[in-house]
């Protein structure tokens, strides 16, 4: 006999062969059942199903002998993204410990006037931050003019920030530099074409010390521009020389114009309102303080829905200032209807400049006050401060 490695055959082979040895040996077993039949028949009964057997364990449904043998192995499915310990994927660049990313030239996203911080999501707000690592963006970013002797002086830019003001409404914006740490300069453009900024900005004003004696901070600036609905204004804080930089705060206040007195700001609880009266002017039939014709006004109101005393001063204004109180039984046809119930124009506490009023007013009257300043050359940053109190 002879013998062959049947897994040496080539892959298709192996297979092949088993098969042809099988039908080899069930052909046998019906050569040898026949001739054992013929020899003897109990032999046949016992040999012939031997052979057949044989036959039949070779053939393709047994195990290929030439494959390793498979283990039944315990395998745990668990989600595609899970292992055994947590681990956080980080992109290539990431370190293994949490970083912030920030844009290499600066530490916040409003040192480009691209990326200026919205102001106009809130009408009241205050932004703080810090101008250390601020930036300028080219050479051709604005500066800050200082005029002596009737000649520009430039200084900066330095390390400037950006805002911008997108006004939905008519109306008056005050901003300042209030409580920053360093000697700040603030100035506001008007920019046709934001992704060209320098080459279509337009100067709308600018300040480096006109904030009030009662804000804190190193000399810091404001500025009140008259806004129009559609426009944007952006809003520029830098230092006033190379040196200063630091933590910085802008505070801002928005208002509708109380021009007219059917704008008439309300004024409830206590408290103060901060404007401008520059741009403000004078309606036909206007009344004036003691008889004389009014100047630069704007106009308040108290609607009392109780008995009580209401204080009003001009202390805070940055002119000489007077006040009026009217009670108006038409709004829409005033000036026919006022009838005047007080008026001051230098009894405040704070300053002789300023006026105080002390009103009894009573439940169901509307009170219209009047602020002006005492001639026509006076007007500018202006201050209305109340304080209402039910007698005991």
């Amino acid at each position: 006999m002879f013998a062959v490695d049947v897994c040496r055959l080539p892959a298709t082979g192996g297979s092949i062969f088993v098969l042809v040895v099988g039908l080899f040996l069930l052909a046998a077993g019906a050569i040898v059942t026949r001739w054992v039949r013929q020899s003897a028949g109990r032999l046949s009964v016992v040999v012939a199903p031997l052979v057949l057997l044989g036959g039949l364990a070779l053939t393709p449904q047994m195990t290929d002998p030439c494959m390793p043998p498979t283990t039944a192995t315990p395998t745990t499915t668990v989600a595609p993204d899970a292992t055994a310990s947590p681990t956080t994927t980080v992109a290539p660049d990431a370190a293994a410990s949490a970083t912030t990313t920030v844009a290499p030239e600066s530490v916040f996203s409003n040192d480009d006037v691209v990326h200026a911080y919205n102001m106009s999501t809130a009408e009241t707000g205050t932004w703080t931050g810090d101008t250390t690592l601020a930036t300028v963006e080219n050479e051709s970013e604005p500066n800050y003019c200082e005029y002596e002797d009737d000649e520009c002086v430039t200084y900066g830019p330095y390390a400037t920030v950006w805002f911008k003001w997108v006004a939905t409404t008519d109306g008056s914006l005050i901003f300042d530099s209030c409580d920053t740490s360093f000697d700040s300069v603030l100035s506001v453009y008007s920019i046709s074409d934001i992704l060209d900024p320098w080459n279509t900005v337009g100067l709308i004003d600018e300040d480096d010390s006109s904030a009030p004696n009662s804000c804190g901070g190193d000399d810091p600036a404001r500025i009140m521009v008259a806004v129009s609905a559609g426009d944007t204004y952006y809003i520029q804080l830098d230092g006033y020389d190379a040196n200063e930089f630091g933590p910085a705060q802008l505070n801002w206040q928005f208002f509708g114009f109380n021009d007219d007195v059917v704008d008439a700001f309300e004024l409830t609880g206590s408290g103060s309102w901060t404007g401008d009266t520059t741009s403000a002017t004078v309606e036909v039939g206007e009344p004036g303080y003691d008889e004389s014709y009014p100047d630069a006004t704007v106009w308040f109101k108290w609607v009392a829905t109780t008995d009580g005393s209401l204080v009003v001063d001009s202390c805070d204004t940055s002119f000489n200032s007077v006040l009026n109180v009217y009670s108006i039984s038409n709004i829409l046809d005033p000036w026919n209807n006022e009838v005047l119930i007080d008026e001051d124009d230098w009894s405040a506490r704070c300053d002789v400049d300023a006026a105080e009023l002390t009103l009894a007013v009573s439940v169901g009257v509307t009170y219209y006050i009047q602020l002006d300043g005492l001639d026509e050359d006076e007007f500018g940053p202006a201050q209305l401060n109340w304080t209402f109190t039910i007698p005991v």
